[in-house]
């Protein structure tokens, strides 16, 4: 956990420094993977969320 706290200070520091020096352009690969990523965990927490029972708590 502590690792992973470190890395994104890492990483957010670094991206500050890009973005002051004017330099920072994100991969147009790594952008469209995350977003493919998002929208496809996005529509399989949807289509679940559709196909559960309403009647969770009925006991019959």
């Amino acid at each position: 956990m502590s690792m992973t706290v470190f890395l994104s200070t890492l990483q957010y520091f670094a991206v500050g420094r890009d973005i002051e020096a004017d330099t920072y352009e994100p991969h147009d690969r790594l952008v469209i993977l995350f977003s493919l990523v998002i929208t496809l965990l996005g529509t399989g927490i949807i289509y679940f969320v559709c196909i559960s029972p309403l009647n969770i708590f009925d006991k019959t």
